[in-house]
């Protein structure tokens, strides 16, 4: 019996079902960014309280040029892990509460971006 539960959901369901973890009560953990090449993988952790599942994740894929909307209305405590998916994948996240312009953890002198993949340069065909 697993104890986790995984919701799989596009950009325009995100906020609709952030919004069902916040009327279940559910404590927003955190979030993780994946880079995988042409698209952004972000999971949201969250934990329910009186529930047999210690955890809950929402699960969504977003392109590369593609806009993220913030948590941060529903879940304050998003600001935190959004503004550092910004400034570590350059992410972009609209209506985030506070908004440090990629900033929040990056000094000027920081290297850009270093979480994201370099671009493999395609070999020629023969």
């Amino acid at each position: 019996m697993s104890l986790e539960k995984e919701i799989v959901v596009d950009k325009a369901g995100l906020i609709p079902e952030v919004q069902s973890m916040l009327a279940q009560k559910a404590r927003f953990g955190t979030a993780t960014c994946l880079d995988l090449g042409d698209e952004w993988e972000v999971i949201y952790h969250f934990h329910l309280k009186d529930s047999i599942e210690w955890a809950n994740h929402i699960r969504l894929k977003i392109g590369k040029e593609d806009v993220l909307p913030s948590i941060s209305s529903i879940y304050f405590c998003a600001v935190l892990i959004e503004n550092e998916m910004q400034d570590h994948f350059n992410i972009k996240i609209s209506g985030m509460a506070l908004d440090f312009q990629k900033r929040f953890l990056r000094a000027k002198e920081s290297p850009e971006y270093q979480l994201v993949k370099e671009k493999e340069e395609k070999e020629a065909s023969p």
